[in-house]
């Protein structure tokens, strides 16, 4: 295959079964996957306890404890923006994450060089724009994919979403990642060696 690949090796935790909240434990078996911990010492030691749901906001709390408690080498919490990103024409809906999938890429890509793993909030029925973010994955490789020498075609860019419920781990296309699942707002963490 010609192209890129970087795939780092932890993956998001199975789900408990039963569950622990009876909602599902995505964020915790993210985060847990990411940071070498079990879901029960997520809650525990990331969560203050809690057993219940975690948003985007609970996610980055979650990791600036893990930070501050040594588990974290480094956490990466802001959301860059690229203003349009040269993409003028493809702004009928506004700022959308899909006119900005190749610096999402990129920046992906430089995280997981440097050995960050990322944690996306995303519709889990792939309900778009208009569907509401109600599951947490764990963004672990990046690759481009080339057409082979002498065929058409064009270079595809993926993610490797590992999940905790479902397939274990799928290479999505970028575009239809960011378009039908959400996630442009990803949270990145580099666990301590």
């Amino acid at each position: 295959m010609r192209g890129y690949s970087v795939t780092l090796p932890r993956r998001s935790l199975r789900q408990p079964q039963p569950n622990m909240n009876p909602g599902g434990d995505c964020a915790a078996c993210a985060l847990g996957g990411a940071l070498g911990l079990t879901v029960p010492e997520v809650y525990a030691r990331l969560r203050e306890g809690k057993i219940q749901g975690a948003t985007w906001f609970d996610a980055r709390d979650a990791l600036h404890r893990a930070r501050a408690a040594g588990l974290a080498d480094r956490i990466i919490v802001d959301v860059p923006i690229w203003p349009w990103a040269g993409y003028e024409p493809r702004a009928w809906f506004g700022l959308a994450a899909s006119a900005q999938a190749m610096p999402w890429f990129a920046h992906l890509r430089m995280a997981l060089d440097a050995g960050y793993y990322g944690i996306a909030e995303v519709s889990y029925r792939r309900a778009g724009p208009l569907g509401l973010p109600d599951h947490q994955v764990l963004l672990c490789g990046v690759r481009e994919v080339w057409p082979e020498e002498g065929v058409g075609g064009v270079i595809r860019h993926e993610v490797l979403v590992s999940c905790s419920a479902g397939a274990a781990e799928e290479w999505v296309d970028v575009d239809d990642f960011l378009t039908q699942r959400g996630g442009f707002n990803v949270l990145l963490v580099r666990p301590t060696p």
